[in-house]
Order: structure tokens, then sequence, then C-alpha cells
């Protein structure tokens, strides 16, 4: 054998196992299935901009609707080994993010724009925030602040006096602690079951988005929506194995961080102008779409201060820094 023949087949290997080292095949796990809108706009999207992206290095398998991991099990999900990106319903995994829920606190955003903007900035400073991921080896991939929600009925709420005693639906602990701090009776249930709730008076109402209001076409039985309001909303968060992430070459971690950063930011201002959209066609429709006015959102303000008060002795009194955290996201905000 040459010398110059073993030296081509010695660099022709080594060319093919770096090809080989960089390679990655990511799980991403979601609960969410495949046409839901946040599935084509998020999971799908930050797929295929990875891919193309690292120039077909990275590629994923992927598994929706809960076929590896709920909405409530990404931090799970992740440091179990079954994936290395998962879907979140933030609300829903307060066991171990408990201080980003503070997302869904009423009265902080007016858009989904805003509240990802702030979210994103909030973590980059690296504070309270950023550390809770950290300390749960979850790299913050892609962050999808919901619409501010709207109260939804088939009268017009626009004063906090005719919410006395009605049974609004809420999930999540803030949101009944609106709807109580207002005068209403929090209904906790899922989505799914509004409609029905809805149709044998078991709730009068429910604090929703628009999105949401026609993903379980609860237009049908409701007619009357506020436009302007801030009564809490949701948040999804696809984190990364953080560990995983930082054994990547650097060239695909920035891939995958300008993906992320970048898809959120379009998926946010789809979801208000979805939100508008909707509204308005709504209205065409001959249904009640309404503005509070500033003296009705002052009003609401006022009774809503309970919702912030409770949420921060909840996570004081389980030893988290939930004062420190919310700083950081009024501060990112502006506020």
């Amino acid at each position: 054998m040459s010398m110059k023949f073993l030296v081509n087949t010695m660099v022709l290997g080594s060319c093919l196992f770096a090809s080989a080292a960089s390679a990655e095949t990511i799980v991403l796990a979601s609960g969410l299935p495949p046409k839901h809108f946040q599935s084509v706009q998020g999971s799908e999207a930050l797929m295929e901009c990875v891919t193309k992206g690292t120039n077909g290095e990275v590629t994923f398998n992927y598994f929706p609707s809960g076929e590896l991991v709920k909405r409530d099990s990404m931090v799970t999900g992740i440091n179990q080994g079954l994936a290395q990106i998962a879907v979140s319903s933030v609300p829903d995994e307060v066991a171990y993010i408990p201080l980003q829920g503070l997302l869904t606190l009423p009265g902080l955003t007016g858009s989904a724009v805003e509240a990802t903007v702030g979210w994103r900035k909030a973590l980059d400073q690296n504070g309270a925030m950023a550390e809770e991921l950290t300390r749960q080896n979850v790299m913050p991939l892609l962050l999808s602040p919901l619409a501010p929600y709207q109260i939804m009925a088939n009268e017009k709420l626009d004063d906090p006096s005719k919410w006395d005693g009605l049974k609004i639906r809420a999930t999540g602990s803030s949101l009944s602690v609106l709807v109580n701090s207002i005068g209403g009776v929090a209904v906790q249930m899922p989505a799914t079951e509004i409609y029905v709730a809805l149709q044998r008076g078991t709730v009068d109402a429910t604090i929703l988005s628009f999105t949401s209001l026609v993903g379980y076409s609860l237009q049908e039985v409701l007619s009357s929506y506020s436009t302007n309001a801030s009564f809490g909303t949701s948040a999804s968060m696809w984190g990364m194995d953080l560990k995983f992430f930082n054994n990547l070459p650097a060239d695909q971690q920035r891939v995958i961080k300008e993906c992320g950063r970048s898809i959120e930011l379009s998926m946010a201002a789809l979801i208000d102008s979805n939100e508008k959209k909707i509204a308005e066609d709504l209205a065409a429709q001959g249904q009640q779409v309404f503005e509070l006015t500033p003296e009705q959102l002052d009003m609401f303000a006022e009774q809503m201060v309970s919702v912030e008060t409770s949420f921060l002795k909840r996570l004081n009194d389980r030893g988290l820094p939930a004062e420190e955290a919310l700083s950081e996201y009024k501060a990112a905000l502006g506020k």
C-alpha cells in the first residue's frame, strides 16, 4: 500500500467521522395535536428551520399528540431522556417551573408580541426566571404566550358588578383568584368541556382568547366578547435539554437559537393578527364585540390586585424568589 493511498484513506476516514459526529437526530415531543396552530407554526416551523439552517446535519423525530410527552411533563420528559425538545403548557408545570407562571397574571401585557418580547428579555438577564430553568436542565428554545384573555358570555360583562354570582369557567389558580376577586364564582374545567357546560348552564361565561374560542367552536354558544381586557393568559414553551444543547457544535447551537427566537416572534404576530380577525368576523356576523372604557379597565384593575398578591404569596411560601422574578419581567416590559 502506497503512502499516498494511506494518507488519502486516513483523510477521507477523518472527514466521514467528523461528518457523522456532527449529525444529530433530535426527538421533539409535544402534547398538541399535529393540526393545532402551535404545532404547525411552532414545532413544524422549528424543525424545518433547524434542518435547513444546518444543511441537514440536524434532523428530527416528531411525536405530537402526547404520544411521548404530555403537556404537563416537559421537564420530566427531558430529564428522563424521552425527548431532547418537549413542549410545555407553562401553567401545568408549576411543580417544576413555578416562576414562569407569572406570565399568566392579568394586566401585564396587551398582546402576544409584547409578552413574548418581555419574557425573552427577562430570561436573557440570567436572573431568577432563567436560573429556575437552568436548575431543571431546560434551555428555553421557543416561547409562545397567547394573547390576553377576554371575558366571553351571552351578555355584556363590561362592569365588575355584572360578574356578581356568575359561574365563570377558569383554569389555573391565578384565573380562579381573578374571577372570585371580581365577584364571580370560578369553575375549573378543561377547555374541551366548556361547550357543553355553557349549553347546560353549568357555567355562564368563560375567560379565554379568541383563538381558543373558535378552536372549540364556542362562538356557537356565546355572543358577547370584550376585546381589550387583560384577564391573564396562558403560555407554552419549547424547552430543550440544556446538557444536550451544550454538547452540540457551536454552529448548530447558533442555528437552533436563531430559529427559536425568529419563530416565536412570527408566531406571536400571527396570534395577535388572528385575534383581531376573529373579533372582526364575529362583529360582522352580528355578535356583540366591545371595548372596555379606560374607566372600566381601571375598575377591573383595582379588583384584580389580589391576583398578583396571591401569586406572590403562594411562591414565597415555597421559598421561591417570586418578587425578584416578577420585577425582572415587569422591567423587561418597561413597567
